[in-house]
C-alpha cells in the first residue's frame, strides 16, 4: 500500500530574532570575558573573586536577554521565547497581534510580548502619519 502525500510544500520553521540584540548580546559578553580576564591576571588579592562572581552573575542575564530571544513561526505552531519561559501557540489559538512600543500577541485570552521582534519608532510614526492622511 502506499501512503497519501501531502499536496502542499513544505517549508522549513522561520525563526526571527533581533540582530541588534545578538551583536549587543555578543559585545557585553566578550567585554565582560576580557575585563574579569584581565583582573584574574592582574588583580590582587579578593578582586579576581569579585571579577568571576560578577561575571558569573551577569552573564546569564546578558545570555537571557539579549541571545535567548526568539520567535520561531512554523506551519502548525508559533513558538516564542523569551528570557524566562517558552510559550508554544497553534496557530488557531492565535486571536490577534498588535504592534505598538511593542509585539503583542494575543492567545487564549491572554498577552504574551515578543521580545525578540523590535519595533522601529521610525516606522512606526510613518505609518501612523500615512494613517492620518
Amino acid at each position: 500500500m502506499t501512503t497519501p502525500e501531502d499536496s502542499g510544500p513544505h517549508h522549513a520553521d522561520r525563526t526571527y530574532r533581533s540582530t541588534a540584540g545578538l551583536v549587543a548580546g555578543v559585545l557585553m559578553l566578550a567585554l565582560g570575558l576580557w575585563v574579569v580576564t584581565d583582573a584574574v591576571v592582574n588583580g590582587e588579592g579578593r578582586v579576581r573573586w569579585i571579577a568571576l562572581a560578577g561575571l558569573a552573575l551577569a552573564a546569564p542575564l546578558v545570555t537571557a536577554f539579549t541571545l535567548r530571544p526568539a520567535v520561531v513561526a512554523g506551519a502548525d505552531r508559533l513558538v516564542v521565547r523569551n528570557p524566562f519561559r517558552t510559550v508554544v501557540l497553534p496557530w488557531a489559538a492565535v486571536e490577534g497581534l498588535r504592534s505598538g512600543y511593542s509585539h503583542e500577541i494575543f492567545a487564549d485570552g491572554r498577552k504574551y510580548q515578543l521580545w525578540a521582534l523590535p519595533v522601529s519608532l521610525r516606522q512606526r510614526k510613518r505609518a501612523a502619519r500615512a494613517e492620518a492622511r
